[in-house]
C-alpha cells in the first residue's frame, strides 16, 4: 500500500521520538525478526487502513449501507405493487402485454449475455421450469416482495474484527485508531510464537509517541501518556461490563 511506505518514511523520519518505542520492543522480543515484522505490520497497515479518517469513512459507508438497504426495501415494495397491478390489467381487460410471464422466464433472458450460463446450465435450467408450470415458482411480485424483507431486515456488520473494533464509538476519534491497532496486534500471530498481545506490551508514553508519529498529528493534537492511560483504563471498563451483560444471571439458568 502506498499510505504504508508514506507510514514508514515517516517514522524513519521522525525515530528520534521513537527510541523509547524502538528500545521497549528491543527489550520484549528479544530482536527476533519475525515479532518484530509482524509489529510492524500491524503498526503500518492500522495507521494505513484504520486512521481516524478511514474510521470516519467507515462510518459514513455504513450509515449509507442501511440507507440503501431501506431504499430498496421500499422501491422492491412499491414495483411488486405494480406488477400484481399489471397481471390484474393483464387477466381482467381486453388488453395484455407481452412481458415476461415468469422469474424462471426473466432469470433466462437475463442471463442470456452470460457465456457461462449459456454453456453450463441454461440446457437443464430450461428442462426444470418447462417441467413445472407457473403455480410452483414464485411470481415476480413475490420475489420481489422477499427482497424488500431480505433488505428490510439486514443487519449491517463489519467485516472483519479490526472495523468492529475502529467503529465501536458512538462517534469517531482517535480511540477509534487505539482500538484498532490493539485489535490488530491480538490477531497478528506469530508463526512458532505465542500470540503479538501475549508477549509484550507497550507503555503509556511509547504508544503516545507512535500515535504523533504514524497520524502525523499537529502539535495542537498531538497525544501524551495520560491520554493513553485514560484510554487503557476506559477500555477495561467497557470490556469488563460487556462481559458483565453477556454473562448469563440467575433467571437464565
Amino acid at each position: 500500500y502506498k499510505n504504508c511506505v508514506a507510514i514508514a518514511d515517516r517514522l524513519l523520519a521522525r525515530r528520534d521520538e521513537l527510541v523509547d518505542l524502538y528500545q521497549e520492543l528491543d527489550a520484549q522480543l528479544k530482536s527476533d525478526p519475525m515479532a518484530l515484522h509482524m509489529v510492524f505490520d500491524s503498526i503500518l497497515l492500522t495507521a494505513a487502513l484504520w486512521s481516524p479518517e478511514e474510521n470516519e469513512k467507515a462510518r459514513v459507508e455504513r450509515d449509507q449501507l442501511e440507507a440503501i438497504n431501506q431504499q430498496i426495501a421500499v422501491t422492491a415494495d412499491k414495483l411488486a405493487e405494480l406488477l400484481d397491478k399489471r397481471s390484474n390489467l393483464n387477466d381482467t381487460t381486453g388488453f395484455h402485454c407481452e412481458t415476461h410471464c415468469g422469474v424462471c422466464e426473466t432469470l433466462d433472458a437475463a442471463a442470456s449475455s452470460n457465456c457461462l450460463y449459456e454453456s453450463w446450465v441454461k440446457d437443464r435450467f430450461q428442462q426444470l421450469y418447462y417441467r413445472f408450470d407457473l403455480k410452483y415458482w414464485p411470481t415476480h411480485s413475490e420475489f420481489l416482495s422477499e427482497l424488500a424483507r431480505d433488505a428490510d431486515e439486514a443487519e449491517i456488520c463489519p467485516s472483519n474484527q479490526v472495523t468492529a473494533a475502529a467503529t465501536t464509538g458512538s462517534r469517531a476519534s482517535l480511540k477509534d485508531y487505539l482500538r484498532a491497532l490493539e485489535t490488530h496486534v491480538e490477531l497478528n500471530n506469530c508463526p512458532g510464537l505465542a500470540n503479538l498481545s501475549s508477549i509484550f506490551s507497550l507503555s503509556d508514553s511509547s504508544i503516545a509517541s507512535l500515535v504523533n508519529c504514524v497520524l502525523d498529528l499537529d502539535p495542537d493534537d498531538m497525544k501524551d501518556s495520560a491520554y493513553v492511560k485514560r484510554f487503557r483504563q476506559g477500555e477495561r471498563e467497557r470490556k469488563k461490563q460487556a462481559q458483565c451483560n453477556s454473562s448469563p444471571s440467575s433467571f437464565d439458568l
